[in-house]
């Protein structure tokens, strides 16, 4: 199973994720949880959400694998149940460190999704600020709004967490 999860930053995405994993696992020694954590670390607030993240999963079975790009890299198999956080991170890192593109972006996803028995991606919902940005930036929230829909289009479940919230849409 496929499942798509957005949100607004501390909307409780990632909570609703991790719950909604757990209830697809079942019985964690049936099998591997695997937490694929996507954030560079570079100032104390995401140094902070890292931690926080951590402890929120502690003592749920999880196997913790950072990658902050070419996840394809890593290590999955048919009872493995993923939990992809975050979408937007991995976008960003992709797009500014190896100047991937939107497509390499799914493929890489949907090559996990190939792997595992379930898949649970998060991701940030960036697009209703109506900031005027850089070039760069505007380029790299097309890409994300883009990553979005493909992902979503061929997802079983979607659903938007709106202030601790979860609103599941029909797709």
């Amino acid at each position: 199973m496929l499942i798509f999860i957005s949100g607004s930053s501390g909307s409780g995405k990632s909570l609703y994720a991790e719950e909604r994993l757990l209830a697809l696992s079942g019985n964690a020694q049936a099998h591997d949880r695997v937490y694929l954590a996507t954030s560079e670390i570079y100032d104390d607030e995401m140094k902070a959400r890292v931690m926080r993240h951590r402890l929120m999963r502690s003592g749920k079975g999880f196997r913790t694998i950072e990658r902050t790009h070419d996840i394809t890299e890593i290590a999955v198999n048919h009872n493995s149940c993923v939990l992809l956080e975050d979408l937007a991170n991995l976008t960003a890192n992709e797009l500014f460190g190896n100047n991937a593109s939107c497509e390499k972006i799914f493929a890489d996803i949907m090559n996990i999704y190939s792997r595992c028995l379930h898949l649970v991606i998060v991701s940030c919902e960036v697009f209703s600020d109506c900031k005027n940005y850089d070039a760069l930036t505007e380029n790299y929230v097309r890409e994300l709004a883009r990553l979005h829909i493909k992902i979503a289009r061929v997802s079983d479940e979607v659903t938007e967490v709106i202030s601790g919230i979860p609103v599941q849409y029909n797709i």
